[in-house]
Formats: structure tokens, sequence, C-alpha cells
């Protein structure tokens, strides 16, 4: 399929992304402790886990992926592939917004992007256009 027979397919359509959580690896930690290990998930919900044992994994989910996700400046970025990363997560953002322009006052505008985790790299990109 051409991307001419694309854009006549999806033209005044609404538009749905999945965007997975492997897709800010390199930026954000993932939910995985390693291949030999369980995952934070599966911890999380073993049902033999105690109340104050489930408290402590989400405070340290918070501490390690979610607080640090806020406190990214993605204009102060050093290490290549965190910068690859983001440039990704810019030029789909942009390729999207371009698309939106280009569509007609007659024809609905709207994609969403629907993400399988917290992912702030989304928002960031969005104010950085």
């Amino acid at each position: 399929m051409t991307s001419d027979e694309l854009d006549r397919i999806i033209r005044g359509k609404n538009i749905n992304f999945l965007i997975g959580s492997g897709a800010s690896v390199g930026v954000y930690k993932t939910l995985s402790f390693g291949e030999k290990y369980p995952t934070f998930e599966e911890l999380v919900c073993h049902k033999e886990l105690t109340d104050d044992a489930r408290i402590i994994l989400y405070m340290y989910y918070f501490l390690e992926i979610i607080e640090p996700m806020n406190e990214l400046n993605i204009n102060e970025l050093n290490n290549e592939k965190e910068m690859s990363v983001c440039e990704n997560y810019y030029k789909l953002v942009q390729i999207l917004y371009e698309y939106l322009q280009a569509e007609s006052n007659e024809t609905p505008k709207r994609i969403n992007i629907y993400t399988t985790k917290y992912d702030l790299l989304f928002e960031k990109t969005y104010h950085s256009i």
C-alpha cells in the first residue's frame, strides 16, 4: 500500500493510535526487573502479597517510575538513546499535526493517542511544538 492509498482510506476519519510502553524505553524505565524476574505487575497482583508489601511496591513505582518522568527536561538531554526516543515522539506528533492542518473544515479533525502506561513524553512533546 502506498502512502497515497493510505491517505485516501483514512482521510476524514477518526484516527486512533495505541502506543505501547516500549515506545519510551531508553528514557523511562519499564515495569520489568529483567527476564529472570517477575514484572512489577506480577508482583503487585500476587495473591500472597500483604497489603503493606503492596503499598511499598506502589511507593517504589511512584518514586522510581512516575516521579522521574515529571522531572525530565527534554531540552537538556545528553544521552544519545534518550535524544533518539524523544526525536521519534517529536516526528510522530509533528506528522499528525501536519496531517490535521491539511484537513478541510468539512471533515472531522480527530486523532486520538492512547498509551499503555502513564507516558509524559507525549505531553512534553506537545508543549515543545
